[in-house]
């Protein structure tokens, strides 16, 4: 599921649910990036926080996990202003850049409730 994040007549951010999870797990993984010159104003956390409410409230998932790159401090921070923790470290964990690349685990668990209510 992506959602475009638009500022004029330009794509500036995309961010997606995908591998999305019914039955008991009730999961999606969480993606998003931004153009250069959209980072540090709080579109990514504003979006994370959007998708994060219709994951939780339409979707009925218990939970989304996101990762990031190691070095990635912007996107650990947007994921821990919304909710997120870290779980867990994946040794090359994504192709990213022509390498594989190590990245961190999140997640945020949205509600307690039983699966699909």
């Amino acid at each position: 599921m992506p959602w475009l994040l638009i500022e004029g007549d330009r794509v500036v951010g995309v961010i997606t649910l995908s591998d999305l999870v019914r039955g008991p797990f009730r999961n999606a993984d969480l993606g998003y990036w931004l153009a250069t010159d959209a980072i540090g104003r709080g579109l990514a956390t504003r979006a994370v926080e959007a998708v994060a409410e219709i994951a939780d409230t339409e979707l009925k998932l218990h939970r989304i996990a996101a990762s990031t790159l190691t070095n990635n401090t912007a996107s650990q921070r947007v994921l821990q202003r919304t909710g997120f923790t870290q779980y867990g470290f994946a040794p090359t964990y994504l192709h990213i850049g022509g390498v594989w690349q190590d990245c961190n685990l999140y997640q945020r668990i949205l509600n307690n409730r039983a699966p699909g209510t």
